[in-house]
């Protein structure tokens, strides 16, 4: 099948300067099932892109938009077609009917429709050396290249308003939430984006001592955001249920306190607040060791310092097979 025979949507759209009547006649087109409302605003989109980008070489029509300002053309589809060679035929046309290629009539600066289709090679082609351009790029220069393109997003309020209503046509879409939640949790799953956190946490934790690993962690629990947060978590009844029958459960059972490097029993408690008080350590940081969550913790009062870092189990688990974690605490020491 030859090139311009391959089926598309396409249209034909017109720019009109609202203040001079001078006009730009367009063509675009894609191969995806797109009405011809999303062409236009697709196109729209990519005009004032070029318009305001440092890098693209203006046409006459992108100066326009720079000197007058997007907001002072009106956008509108005047015919559709399903063919290349259509569209071209009919671009070429309504230059001509609309004499738009005049500067006192209009910003084209070509009579001929000039669009074409890429084959599978070309594509791949192009696509290898817009790869190999990025790749050769050094870190500071894709800082400098990606900070222009949004400088440009950010100092057009239009744009920023049309990015805004396309993410929030594209969110109301379940289909779209289910496919992008899909592709969420499977990148949270990988080997990949375990390795990264574990090298990020290496590097933020590497050198610091458990005085200064708790410090960092007080403050970061004491966070103005997180305690609202907090606060409107517990008001809510699910949270309320919740958490009292954790209590109904928690008060028929005791838990034990061991040192990680003897393995010693330090203290023996039925409710978290009262460990908590007692070694001088949020109530949290016991929480979740025994929600099988964390590891061990440091007390905070300084008659407990010299016994070193503490792991909690419940008083029933304890001649169970220690996990594994708490061996490997116990090595470390």
């Amino acid at each position: 099948m030859p090139k311009e025979a391959i089926r598309v949507n396409g249209i034909i759209y017109k720019v009109t300067h609202i203040e001079s009547g001078r006009v730009y006649i367009g063509q675009t087109y894609s191969q995806k099932n797109k009405t011809p409302e999303q062409l236009l605003e697709n196109r729209k989109i990519r005009h004032l892109r070029s318009a305001r980008s440092d890098t693209d070489k203006k046409a006459h029509f992108h100066l326009a938009l720079n000197r007058y300002g997007g907001e002072s053309f009106t956008w509108e589809v005047i015919a559709v077609a399903v063919s290349v060679d259509e569209l071209n035929r009919m671009e070429a046309n309504f230059i001509k009917s609309f004499y738009s290629s005049s500067d006192e009539n209009g910003f084209n600066t070509r009579i001929e429709g000039e669009n074409k289709l890429f084959t599978t090679i070309a594509r791949d082609k192009m696509s290898g050396a817009a790869k190999g351009r990025w790749d050769e790029m050094t870190d500071e220069e894709r800082i400098s290249f990606t900070s222009k393109q949004q400088h440009g997003r950010d100092g057009r309020p239009e744009l920023r308003l049309m990015a805004s209503k396309r993410m929030q046509a594209q969110l109301s879409n379940p289909e779209y939430v289910r496919l992008m939640t899909e592709r969420r949790g499977e990148a949270l799953r990988s080997e990949e984006y375990r390795k990264l956190r574990s090298n990020i946490s290496k590097e933020m934790w590497g050198g610091k001592t458990d005085v200064e690993k708790k410090e960092y962690m007080d403050r970061a629990r004491n966070a103005p955001q997180r305690l609202e947060s907090l606060r409107a978590k517990i008001k809510t009844s699910e949270y309320v249920k919740a958490i009292t029958e954790a209590n109904r459960k928690r008060r028929k059972r005791k838990f034990q306190v061991f040192a990680v490097s003897t393995n010693e029993v330090v203290g023996e408690f039925e409710n978290i607040v009262d460990a908590a008080k007692y070694f001088g350590n949020p109530a949290p940081n016991i929480s979740v060791i025994l929600r099988g969550k964390g590891k061990s913790f440091l007390p905070g009062k300084e008659e407990f310092c010299g016994l070193g870092r503490l792991y909690v189990r419940w008083c029933d688990e304890v001649n169970r097979p220690n996990a594994p974690h708490y061996d490997g605490l116990r090595k470390n020491v």
